[in-house]
């Protein structure tokens, strides 16, 4: 294939000389005249292990540098937009860069030429629909008609960009069309990593989505550090390495607990949260992140009930399906199922209906107060009630989700 790669800083590069390597024609785009020249000489802009010596094999081969994109887009197949979103002002993503990138390809692309243009750049869910498509048609192109779109993002890291673009764990390619999806795949058929094909803004979630959460998971050590300094005699260095010990983190089970739902419940995790934040803030720590752990998992029980009673008709019969705070357990304690009917029932829903594989008998003995009718079985709930919600992730339930009348708040889809 032709390619076109638009920007050559750490993604940039790394992707066009790794497109190079796997033997397709591309030309990389950078305006910095400095260091560009530094590039064509042979040499990388940046500290990358195992790269320079694919930099070499490649460079005015099967890569070519210029600085503009006029006689590279019209040929290309496909345009990847690697160019810099820094913050702006407000806070917000500033996409002035790649408006102005995009706008150079359109001006120079005939209409039904039938090139992909791919944002490999990090960009706020939702521009691709709500700002690239506007823009194609601002330049007289049609998406889908005369050009396709399609989102890529990138997971290096610095330092090891090149193996993580050699050797990725997964490709991600969100595309409105067949077709748009079909020219992005064929980029990487050479590659072995599985692709998964979602739509263009969901693409653009998971970068965030993964990038948020490592800073999540940074700041809360931090924090939780900074509580230990605060109550004292704690061996911050020696309690992070036995953490890390846990067989979760190499069982790849962690990811268990990376999933929305309907909160977190059972005896341990609520008890100890509370009693964490509480211990820290006494001996004079902040703990943001711990206090809104706690908020958001309080605030999920309403927020379910408010989407049932957006969705359902007044005087509907409302089955829960789960009532253990997870599969696997007939524990009930503190369970989010049990504040999910408290609030239906306030809010003016008089009939109820439960089912759990194992766990109604506890859940009707702890919570006599929410008076559920348990009619003993799933088909019993299928026939009985009007709609029904999944809070519970037992494997018997996965056959209804996607159902018309059934909410499926294991993911919060």
């Amino acid at each position: 294939m032709v390619i076109t790669v638009v920007g050559m800083g750490f993604v940039g590069l790394t992707a066009a000389v790794g497109f190079a390597a796997k033997g397709h024609q591309v030309y990389g785009i950078e305006k910095d005249e400095d260091r560009r020249k530094r590039i064509e000489s042979g040499k990388l802009p940046f500290y990358e292990p195992g790269m320079q010596e694919y930099l070499e094999k490649t460079l005015n081969r099967n890569l070519h540098m210029q600085g503009e994109q006029k006689g590279a887009a019209e040929k290309s197949e496909c345009v990847f937009y690697c160019v810099g979103t820094p913050i702006g002002e407000s806070g917000s993503a500033d996409l002035t860069y790649l408006t102005m990138a995009i706008e150079e390809t359109l001006s120079l692309l005939p209409k039904h030429s039938g090139t992909t243009l791919i944002v490999k750049s990090t960009v706020p869910p939702g521009t691709l629909r709500d700002q690239v498509w506007p823009l194609v048609n601002r330049c007289g192109l049609e998406p889908g008609i005369d050009v396709e779109l399609a989102n890529n993002p990138e997971f290096l890291r610095e330092g090891r960009c090149w193996d993580d673009f050699m050797n990725a764990d997964r490709l991600v390619i969100g595309a409105f069309t067949d077709r748009g999806y079909a020219q992005a795949a064929k980029v990487y058929q050479n590659f072995s990593a599985p692709i998964e094909r979602v739509n263009p803004t969901t693409a653009e979630f998971i970068k965030y989505l993964s990038n948020t959460m490592l800073a999540t998971m940074i700041s809360y050590s931090n924090e939780m550090a900074g509580a230990a300094d605060q109550i004292r005699d704690v061996e911050i260095g020696r309690a992070f390495h036995i953490l890390h010990k846990d067989r979760r983190w190499e069982q790849n089970m962690m990811s268990s607990y990376v999933y929305p739902g309907c909160g977190y419940g059972g005896y341990c995790l609520p008890k100890d949260t509370q009693a964490m934040w509480y211990a820290g803030t006494q001996a004079g720590a902040d703990m943001p992140i711990l206090r809104s752990v706690i908020r958001t998992n309080q605030d999920m029980p309403e927020r379910i009930c408010e989407r049932i009673l957006k969705e359902s008709e007044p005087g509907e019969t409302v089955g829960i399906l789960g009532l253990a705070f997870k599969p696997f357990t007939g524990d009930v304690r503190d369970t989010p199922a049990a504040r999910i009917i408290a609030c239906l029932k306030r809010r003016g829903v008089t009939s109820v209906m439960a089912y759990d594989p194992l766990a109604e008998e506890e859940f009707l003995k702890h919570y006599p107060e929410l008076q559920v009718t348990c009619p003993g079985s799933l088909d019993a709930m299928l026939e009985n009630c009007d709609r029904l919600a999944i809070v519970t992730a037992w494997p018997e339930f996965e056959a209804l989700s996607g159902r018309e009348n059934v909410w499926d708040f294991r993911y919060m889809r």
